[in-house]
């Protein structure tokens, strides 16, 4: 009976960790991006890494603070949208990569993917 409940309770700490990776999906992916431009360039991996993780923070705390601070709609669904677009992305990837885990590759992969990638995209 406890291995049931640590696998319920593992699979929903796994659920959890999935949602959060696409909630964080923008902010990492420009960190990451600017990180790797920045070793390119000569900064070294350190201040690659620096310079990415400051980077991907502040543009979620701009785009916070815009989101909240600002009265238009039309600036409110472009922020929204910018977060939306690789959470869906990261909900889709998820499926894809998990799904021949468990079971074999079907139609029903892309559909359940398709399904996974509305509902991160939504709860943006």
């Amino acid at each position: 009976m406890t291995v049931l409940i640590v696998l319920v309770l593992g699979f929903a700490a796994f659920c959890v960790l999935f949602w959060m990776c696409g909630v964080y999906a923008a902010p990492v992916a420009v960190g990451l991006w600017t990180a790797f431009l920045a070793m390119n360039l000569g900064s070294g991996e350190i201040g690659g890494l620096a310079l990415g993780a400051m980077v991907g923070i502040g543009m979620f705390l701009v785009a916070k603070i815009a989101f909240q601070a600002t009265r238009s709609h039309f600036l409110r669904w472009t922020i929204g949208m910018v977060f939306a677009g690789p959470a869906g992305c990261a909900g889709f990837s998820i499926v894809q990569q998990t799904w021949p885990l468990v079971v074999s590759p079907t139609i029903w992969q892309y559909v359940v993917g398709v399904a996974i990638a509305a509902a991160f995209a939504a709860t943006q």
